[in-house]
């Protein structure tokens, strides 16, 4: 199907504010340049959880522009994007270019696939001019052990560190170079009302990429671990 693109509106913010409904998990979600982005349903809040894991991510914006296209009938139509993701350069690699995002149920997208698609041509279309991607993100994507490891991780994100265990940590994770939870903790503090006591400081040092780990799969006290350096995170 042709698509014509007549024009774009867009906002740094946003182009739509969310509003509250009772039907619909709504809220803000806190990534780490300080901003507070808003979410319609716990799919898109998912995302976003991943999204300020990423040590990648710069910046996100919910619904940032508004495409009005001619579609293939000649019928002038509308479509919001859900999120645009801007990126940090990582290290000595390059930043990742923008991505737009169409954050979607898989049942949803193969039911309403034909209509849909007109949509998804013209943010794909867009992007193209632009020098962005376009991705459609669905709940197989989104809902896997990484993100219920993120979630687990995230209880640790400001974890108190009152007696600096994580020096301790950081110096034994770099001598040993890989290691599990269990073993960094006893090489680390002999004592058990110390080891207990830093657990959470290590899921902290976890959850923040100064210890490298394989959130892939379920996080254990078993997990292979290993010492990160700092342009390391991905």
């Amino acid at each position: 199907m042709k698509i014509t693109l007549i024009k774009t509106t867009e906002s740094k913010n946003g182009v739509r504010d969310v509003i509250s409904n009772r039907r619909v998990c709504t809220g803000y979600e806190k990534i780490p340049n300080g901003d507070f982005v808003p979410y319609e349903g716990t799919l898109e809040r998912d995302f976003l959880v991943l999204a300020s894991f990423a040590a990648r991510t710069k910046k996100v914006t919910a619904q940032p522009l508004k495409i009005q296209y001619k579609d293939g009938n000649g019928e002038i139509r509308h479509y919001t994007p859900d999120f645009l993701v801007e990126f940090n350069k990582v290290g000595n690699r390059r930043a990742w270019t923008p991505c737009l995002y169409e954050i979607k149920y898989r049942e949803e997208l193969e039911e309403r696939w034909e209509q849909l698609r007109p949509k998804f041509q013209a943010a794909a279309q867009l992007c193209k001019e632009r020098n962005w991607r376009f991705r459609i993100a669905t709940d197989d994507f989104i809902r896997t052990d990484y993100l219920k490891n993120v979630y687990f991780l995230k209880r640790y994100v400001e974890w108190s560190d009152s007696e600096n265990m994580s020096i301790v940590l950081l110096e034994t994770m770099d001598a040993l170079k890989i290691s599990t939870p269990s073993e960094l903790l006893a090489a680390a503090f002999w004592n058990k009302d110390r080891r207990m006591a830093a657990v959470g400081v290590f899921w902290h040092l976890i959850y923040a990429k100064k210890i490298g780990a394989d959130i892939t799969n379920p996080l254990t006290m078993e997990t292979q671990v290993w010492a990160i350096e700092e342009d390391e995170n991905d």
